[in-house]
C-alpha cells in the first residue's frame, strides 16, 4: 500500500523514482461482473485505455504522480461508452483523493492558500479551485441571543467594513454567517430573505450604537430587547476623555514635561485600574522607578482640566457594574447630569447620546443566566479575521473570504464530498 491503496486492487504495478519526484504506473484489476452504468447490460467489451495523470500528495518530500491506465468500456446494447470506477480522484479532478483530503484539512487552519499549495505539491490555483469547489458553508439559524458586529473588510471601495453575526449563547458562542457590508439596504435585503418564524426566535438582539443596526432591529426582529454592547458605550466616555486630552495637550508647548507627559503615558487615563501593572519599572524622564498607578497621579496633575476629565471618566467606568436593571434608569439620569454639568463639550456630546440609547444601555444591565450579555466574545472572532486576512494577504472576493472564516471556525463542516 504504498500509495495508500492495497496491492491486490492493482493488475499492473510499477514504481520509478528519482531524486525529484516518485511516478507509478497503474492498472486496476478488472471487476467481475461489470455492467453498462446507462443501461445496466453485461454485454459490454473494453474500447480503450487511457492514461489519466493524477497528481497525489507529498511522500517523504517528493511530488508524486499516479500515472493511471483506465479501461473505457463499449456497450453492445445501447452503444454508449463510460469509463471504470475510478479510486483514485474525484470526478474531473487532475489531484487525487487524498490530495483533495489534505489540502481540505490543511485550510482549516489560518495559513495562506500559497502555503498549503507548497505543502501538497500543488499549484496555488488549485488549492483556490479545491476549496471553491467543495466548500460552502451554510448560515447557522438564528440563535437566542444575536449579536452583531462589523470589522474592516478592504481598504477601498463602498464596503470597507463587513458585518459579522454571532450567536452570543453564553455557553456556545459561534459565528451565524458573515454579511458583505453593513449598509442599511445591503442588511434588509439579506434579513428578508430568513423566515418570520425563525427571526422571531431572536430574544435579545446586540449591537453597537450604529443607526443601521438600530433600522434593522426595529424593522426585522421588533419582538427581542435591543441591548447595546457595554464596551461601545464605555468607550464614548475613553474616546470624550482622549479628545480632552489631545486638546489639554496642544495648549502646551511641544517641548514641555506636560506636553511630553500627555503624550506618552495617556494610556493610564484610558485603561481600566483592572488592568494595572503593580510592578515597578524605571522611567528616565521621571528619574525614579514607578508603577501604574504612580505614572497616573504624574498625568492626572500635569493639568487640572485632565484630573476633572478623568474623575468623570473614571467614576462611570468603575461604578457601572454596582447597578441593576432596575436601577440602572436613575444612575443613567445621573450621569447625563454629571455630563451636562461639566465644562467639556466633549462629554455633552456623550450625554447626548446616553440619553437618546437610554433604553438600549439600560437593557445592557439585565441578566441572562446570572450574567450581562455582550458582545465581548466578538473580539475573539474579529481577531481571527484578522488573522485570516494578514496571512492571506487580504481577499478581493467576498464569497471566499466569508466561506474561509466559517470553514475554520466550525468544528463540523458541511462539505459537498461527504
Amino acid at each position: 500500500n504504498y500509495l495508500g491503496f492495497e496491492e491486490d486492487m492493482f493488475e499492473e504495478f510499477e514504481i520509478e523514482e528519482d531524486d525529484k519526484e516518485i511516478t507509478a504506473y497503474v492498472k486496476l484489476k478488472r471487476l467481475p461482473n461489470q455492467t453498462c452504468i446507462h443501461c445496466k447490460s453485461k454485454n459490454i467489451i473494453i474500447k480503450e485505455y487511457k492514461v489519466k495523470t493524477i497528481n497525489h500528495k507529498h511522500f517523504t518530500g517528493k511530488q508524486c504522480f499516479i500515472k493511471y491506465k483506465k479501461r473505457r468500456y463499449l456497450c453492445r446494447d445501447c452503444k454508449k461508452t463510460f469509463y471504470e470506477h475510478n479510486p483514485f480522484s474525484f470526478a474531473n479532478e487532475s489531484v487525487s483523493v487524498e490530495t483533495v483530503l489534505y489540502v481540505l484539512d490543511e485550510l482549516k487552519s489560518t495559513q495562506a492558500f500559497k502555503s498549503v499549495a507548497l505543502k501538497a505539491g500543488i499549484s496555488q490555483k488549485k488549492v483556490v479551485q479545491i476549496f471553491v469547489k467543495y466548500v460552502d458553508i451554510p448560515r447557522e439559524p438564528m440563535p437566542k441571543i444575536l449579536g452583531i458586529d462589523e470589522f474592516h473588510y478592504k481598504s477601498t471601495g463602498d464596503e470597507k467594513y463587513a458585518c459579522i453575526l454571532i450567536n452570543n449563547t453564553i455557553e456556545n458562542p459561534t459565528i451565524v454567517d458573515i454579511i458583505k457590508d453593513r449598509k442599511i439596504d445591503t442588511l434588509s435585503y439579506y434579513f428578508q430573505y430568513i423566515d418570520r418564524n425563525e427571526r422571531e426566535n431572536v430574544n435579545f438582539f446586540v449591537s453597537d450604537m450604529y443607526d443601521g443596526y438600530k433600522n434593522v432591529h426595529d424593522t426585522w426582529f421588533p419582538n427581542s430587547i435591543h441591548i447595546i454592547d457595554t464596551f461601545h458605550f464605555i468607550r464614548l466616555f475613553t474616546d470624550a476623555l482622549n479628545r480632552i486630552r489631545i486638546k489639554v495637550m496642544n495648549d502646551y508647548s511641544k517641548d514641555s514635561i506636560e506636553y511630553y507627559v500627555l503624550k506618552n503615558y495617556n494610556y493610564v487615563l484610558l485603561i481600566s485600574k483592572k488592568k494595572f501593572k503593580k510592578d515597578k519599572y524605571f522611567y528616565k524622564k521621571f528619574g525614579k522607578h514607578m508603577n501604574y498607578y504612580d505614572l497616573l497621579n504624574v498625568v492626572i496633575n500635569v493639568d487640572e482640566r485632565v484630573r476633572q476629565a478623568y474623575f468623570i471618566k473614571n467614576s462611570f467606568c468603575s461604578d457601572y457594574w454596582k447597578y441593576s436593571y432596575e436601577g440602572s434608569f436613575n444612575y443613567i439620569n445621573h450621569i447625563v447630569s454629571i455630563l451636562k454639568d461639566s465644562p467639556f463639550k466633549e462629554y455633552h456630546s456623550v450625554a447626548d447620546s446616553l440619553v437618546r440609547w437610554k433604553q438600549e444601555i439600560c437593557n445592557s444591565f439585565l441578566l441572562i443566566g446570572g450574567k450581562r450579555i455582550t458582545n465581548a466574545r466578538t473580539e475573539g472572532f474579529n481577531n481571527l479575521v484578522k488573522v485570516i486576512k494578514r496571512c492571506g494577504y487580504g481577499y478581493s472576493n467576498f464569497k471566499r473570504f466569508r466561506n474561509r472564516i466559517l470553514y475554520i471556525e466550525k468544528s463540523k463542516n458541511k462539505l459537498k464530498i461527504f
